[in-house]
């Protein structure tokens, strides 16, 4: 993390001395210290949008007002500690210096502005495709659970009859052995169960605790 740091500073310093070139009159520590301010600024604004974007769009004025003091308070301690640096009045290093620093502040609010563009940009894009996954997750999820409830449909639908035949069958074995008594015991069971599972049996969802009972 701080040799990060210490490369972005070092690259901010460059752009001081290039600053230098274009401004020969302004002393070489202030342009330094400048690039450093602006480029720090624009990192910690980059970093600031992206994990605070939401409240940032929720109140635009609101974050535009917090830049615009932040702006201030830095221009002012900008010239202030350029006039105790060159042992001048503020008022003197603001003639001479502000054309210069308001040209930066210029660049910094356009360079605000692209950036929160990009970002807003890049976050909806990103959302966009994570709100289609989770259509696409549910929609998949649906037809899965409609796929089982059918198949369950069409196996509920397959035991019936064949234990309905099962048990009628049963019954006449019953009666054809002579066993009249166990047939007609039968016979009460099966209407007693089939009064007691019919809506179950016919139901969408069961619970083990309605199956439980059923069966005893």
């Amino acid at each position: 993390m701080w040799k990060a740091v210490l490369q972005l500073s070092a690259l901010f310093a460059i752009v001081g001395l290039g600053l230098q070139l274009i401004k020969p009159n302004t002393h070489l520590l202030i342009l330094i210290v400048v690039a450093n301010v602006l480029g720090w600024a624009f990192i910690l604004v980059l970093v600031g949008m992206q994990f605070n974007y939401r409240q940032i769009m929720q109140h635009p004025w609101r974050s535009g007002l917090r830049a615009m003091l932040g702006v201030s308070s830095g221009l002012l301690l900008g010239f202030t500690l350029g006039a105790i640096i060159r042992g001048k009045s503020l008022i003197e290093t603001v003639m001479q210096d502000g054309p210069l620093v308001l040209k930066a502040a210029a660049m910094i609010g356009v360079g605000h502005m692209l950036t929160l563009g990009i970002v807003a940009v890049w976050r909806n894009k990103a959302y966009e495709t994570i709100t289609m996954q989770l259509a696409l997750d549910a929609e998949r999820e649906k037809n899965a659970r409609q796929e089982s409830e059918s198949q369950l449909r069409m196996l509920r639908a397959q035991i019936e009859p064949h234990f309905l035949f099962n048990t009628l069958g049963a019954v006449q074995t019953l009666a054809e052995q002579g066993a009249a008594a166990k047939a007609a015991q039968l016979t009460a069971n099966l209407i007693v169960f089939l009064r007691a599972c019919m809506h179950e049996i016919r139901s969408e969802r069961i619970s083990l605790r309605e199956e439980f009972a059923m069966v005893r």
